[in-house]
């Protein structure tokens, strides 16, 4: 199913390209599939760490796939994002 949902996004993703600039795009997510179905889509990513998400320390706090921007949390993730 992961992989339906990200290959939907992906379409998405490029349907919206056409009216938004791609500069301005930037794709967060906290699980490594969302992230790299942004990716196919030619987006750049941003991905927040969740070591938590299954209880304490039992989440990844690192990302297994490439992420442009990499933060511990989304107050991390809007600083780096200059908000």
């Amino acid at each position: 199913m992961g992989v339906a949902i990200n290959s939907y996004l992906a379409d998405r993703t490029g349907a919206m390209r056409k009216s938004i600039r791609q500069c301005m795009m930037v794709s967060a997510a906290a699980h490594d599939g969302k992230t790299a179905g942004a990716a196919k889509a030619g987006l750049r990513t941003a991905t927040v760490a969740r070591p938590d998400e299954f209880g304490p320390g039992s989440g990844p706090s690192t990302p297994k796939v490439a992420a442009d921007i990499i933060a511990k949390d989304l107050n991390d993730l809007a600083d780096k994002l200059g908000a």
